[in-house]
């Protein structure tokens, strides 16, 4: 039998989700199964179960940790048929943008030292950086899919409330592009 506070397995397993996307984005990488044993009900309530283990595989995914299907059925040997079904529809529609996977603090991408994440938005990522090449100088990083001309607009744009871009580079491997402001 559920407790009260797991009457509802839904709302029960979109919470723990809520907790799981912080923890990863503080830098811990939890696992479904951590929240499914401080949970054990849930592991009589597959719909709820499969929530929390596609969370963890998306998360994996955004932050380039190794995602093999294959990893997951085997952790979850249980449910191999509904993960078969759903991993394969995230399969399908992935877009190439959510294909490049974004880089994290501490990465380095081309001549620049990722120091902190600043933002992110539908389009990517804003990040603090140094320029090694340049006694390691603070810059400011957007970082996002290299298919888009975002960075063509912002070049012409001059404000004094929009700080200017100085340079572009590409990351052929990852699909990324990374255009740079020094930092004020």
């Amino acid at each position: 039998m559920l407790s009260r506070d797991e009457s509802d397995p839904d709302d029960l397993s979109a919470r723990l989700a809520e907790e799981m996307v912080r923890r990863w984005s503080a830098g811990e990488r939890p696992l479904a199964e951590e929240f499914l044993n401080q949970h054990p009900a849930l592991w009589q309530q597959p719909e709820a179960a499969l929530d929390l283990i596609y969370e963890e595989f998306c998360l994996r995914q955004q932050q380039g940790v190794e995602t093999d299907p294959e990893e997951v059925f085997r952790r979850f040997p249980q449910w191999r048929a509904e993960l078969e079904v759903l991993l394969g529809c995230h399969r399908l529609l992935e877009t190439p943008e959510a294909v490049s996977r974004m880089p994290v603090a501490s990465e380095s991408l081309g001549e620049f030292c990722l120091v902190a994440e600043l933002g992110r938005g539908a389009q990517g990522c804003v990040f603090l950086a140094t320029q090694t090449t340049l006694a390691d100088r603070l810059v400011v990083l957007k970082v996002t899919p290299s298919d888009g001309e975002e960075h063509l607009s912002l070049a012409r744009l001059q404000h004094t409330h929009i700080v200017p871009l100085y340079s572009v580079q590409e990351d052929p491997a990852r699909g990324l592009r990374a255009v740079h402001a020094v930092f004020r």
